[in-house]
């Protein structure tokens, strides 16, 4: 039997949620940390089954993070991005050359390839590359449900999944406007 993460949430009888504090029931990282670091965190993250957060009268918190919430300060740079998005490309190359992977896994990879390419211009246009990171998001959410279909699911989707979804953030910074 597999075992899933699972984080609770937030829940209220009287519908009222409303943010004044932090409440917290998973992972929540500030500031800048290292890639072994988010890599324990994400794998401790999947072994997780956390409680979630209810309140009869209604829940007050600043900041209510039920999953992984990782916050860095810095502005991304170019090279930054880049070098992600070719980290994040390769270990997906992987993951698409074995014989069974799905083929939406090939798929991320050529949308990474093809942000990665759009990136690199002396003016890129923005829209192709959230466009592509959000293809990209898609694809791997899509591979990894075949996956998991299939009884085959390991941790690099759902770590692929959240670098993922931190270059599609911080591609918005980086090139919109």
């Amino acid at each position: 039997m597999t075992q899933e993460s699972q984080t609770g949430g937030v829940k209220s009888a009287a519908g009222k949620v409303v943010a004044t504090g932090k409440i917290v029931t998973g992972v929540d990282i500030e500031g800048a940390a290292g890639d072994a670091v988010l890599k324990t965190a994400l794998e401790t993250m999947q072994r997780w089954r956390t409680g979630g957060v209810s309140g009869y009268q209604g829940v007050e918190a600043q900041d209510i993070i039920t999953g992984f919430r990782y916050l860095n300060p810095q502005a991304p740079d170019r090279d930054s991005f880049l070098a992600e998005l070719q980290a994040l490309r390769q270990e997906l190359a992987g993951l698409a050359a074995q014989a069974d992977s799905p083929a939406e896994a090939q798929a991320a990879v050529e949308a990474l390839d093809e942000a990665a390419a759009e990136s690199q211009k002396a003016q890129p246009l923005p829209k192709k590359i959230i466009n592509r990171l959000r293809e990209a998001i898609e694809f791997i959410t899509d591979a990894g449900k075949a996956l998991e279909a299939a009884g085959k699911a390991g941790p690099l989707i759902l770590q692929a999944l959240t670098i993922a979804t931190g270059l599609y953030q911080a591609a918005q910074t980086l090139f919109l406007p």
